[in-house]
């Protein structure tokens, strides 16, 4: 029991791991967008506009309004946070995908006037069911929040060995899906 507790763990650690680079990425990414979109606005500041308007805009486009920053970057609603629990669903899913299509490719080899819902329900329940995990591991009562106190104390070394591990992730799945695809293809070929 105890060595089933500390496996979990571990996988927990692992995609919260995953998850908090995904977020770092956002966040980096948003903050190089900003840079493209403040060239963008300079020009605007030389037009004849009210002064309150000016400062106002020069104090958000500079990152110094805190509310609009927690709205951008905010660790528990953030427009980053958003995107990175919607890409980490993404890579995670696509794992089990791979199951999905080979399953969806034996069924269609079988019967191939198969009902659309019963396809429907081959395809999503390996993610399904594979999702629930990662759910429990990484959203259940916000426990990523946990993990990212933990991990912003770690140093450089660690978020460079856990950026090239969640690369490797994502990159992963990306090819578990596509070969997923190529195996169905295959099966319905033969």
């Amino acid at each position: 029991m105890e060595n089933k507790k500390s496996q979990f763990v571990k996988f927990e650690y692992f995609l919260n791991a995953i998850h908090y680079c995904i977020y770092l990425e956002q966040v980096w990414s948003g903050k190089k967008f900003e840079v493209i979109v403040r060239f963008l606005y300079k020009p605007m500041f030389a037009l004849p506009l009210k002064s309150e308007f000016k400062e106002k805009m020069k104090k958000r486009l500079n990152g110094q309004d805190k509310e609009i920053e927690n709205i951008k970057y905010g660790e528990k609603y953030g427009l980053s946070i958003g995107m990175s629990h919607y890409l980490f669903g993404y890579f995670y899913s696509s794992y089990p995908a791979f199951i999905s299509f080979l399953l969806g490719g034996i069924a269609l080899k079988t019967d191939p006037y198969l009902n659309p819902l019963l396809s429907i329900t081959i395809l999503a329940l390996p993610i399904v069911l594979c999702y629930v995990p990662a759910y429990k591991a990484v959203f259940s009562n916000d426990k990523y929040l946990k993990y990212f106190k933990q991990f912003k104390k770690e140093d450089h070394q660690w978020r460079k060995t856990w950026r090239v591990r969640t690369i490797a992730f994502c990159l992963g799945s990306v090819f578990a899906t596509i070969l997923g695809i190529v195996v169905m293809w295959g099966i319905l070929l033969i």
